[in-house]
């Protein structure tokens, strides 16, 4: 029993820890005068984390909104009111509404298993419709992705370029090797991205001009042509040295695996949250 005291006690040290370095991040944090979306993209199956990174300081709780484009008057409120909604990762179905995929965490919007029809704005706020933050996400189809063999000799796909826009794929960094002592095989996740002088402005994207394929700031000419290129993933082997304890796996993984695990990297819990 005592044990278990001690252990709540510091389990609690860490949760006011934390909250303590949130409230830290809102103070050093003004939220912008006009709400701007920031620009994320990810492959459809993956989870991924929304942080609410400003609020004022008198606002103690957050309440998060789903919003399918800008000029909608249908939002969907992503909270209960009564406090956070908390989810077991491992029973959530992968074709369930995003209402029952979701957990907020210290502001933060969680969205587990992500699908295309998730794509739109996130904003935070409170419950009475003020917004502090807003997201832009791009939820990409894995249905089609493009898979490239990089030891047989076959490519990623070319760069497609217009008069007033270019498509390219963004590439993720490489997994580690997924054996060790054998042959092993690494993989790298790209996304669609394109380049224009006429996205809009009031999407905030990482490199100027520039955003994900299916972003609300791409304009709708240049939307039919992104539609045409898919995600991909390259593939390549690999050597890896085993540490003491590990034992070497044998056999190459069926390219069915390759796809359906392709948001999945095997260093990271069964389902990835990506930042």
């Amino acid at each position: 029993l005592l044990g278990a005291a001690l252990l709540l006690c510091l389990l609690g040290v860490l949760h006011a820890l934390m909250v303590d370095e949130k409230d830290d991040v809102f103070k050093r944090t003004a939220c912008p005068a006009f709400l701007m979306f920031d620009n994320a993209a990810y492959l459809a199956g993956m989870t991924f984390e929304l942080p609410c990174k400003c609020k004022p300081e008198e606002v103690s709780s957050v309440t998060w909104y789903f919003q399918r484009n800008v000029d909608s008057p249908k939002i969907q409120v992503l909270t209960d009111f009564a406090g956070t909604m908390l989810i077991d990762s491992s029973h959530v179905r992968t074709g369930s509404n995003v209402l029952k995929r979701f957990s907020i965490r210290l502001f933060s919007l969680i969205v587990f298993r992500a699908q295309a029809r998730d794509s739109g704005h996130y904003l935070c706020g409170t419950k009475e419709g003020d917004f502090f933050y807003g997201y832009d996400v791009d939820i990409q189809p894995s249905q089609h992705i493009v898979v490239a063999f990089l030891d047989r000799g076959q490519h990623v796909q070319e760069n497609y370029t217009e008069k007033d826009f270019s498509l390219f794929t963004a590439f993720w960094d490489w997994t580690r090797c997924d054996r060790c002592g054998v042959r092993g095989e690494q993989r790298r996740i790209g996304l669609c991205y394109v380049q224009s002088a006429q996205l809009d402005p009031r999407y905030r994207t990482a490199l100027p001009n520039v955003t994900s394929c299916g972003s609300r700031a791409v304009p709708a000419p240049f939307q039919r042509a992104s539609h045409l290129r898919a995600p991909e993933v390259a593939i390549r082997s690999c050597q890896s040295r085993c540490l003491a304890k590990e034992v070497a796996k044998a056999g190459l993984q069926a390219i069915a695996n390759v796809v359906s695990k392709v948001g999945q990297k095997p260093w990271q819990p069964p389902i990835p949250t990506q930042f």
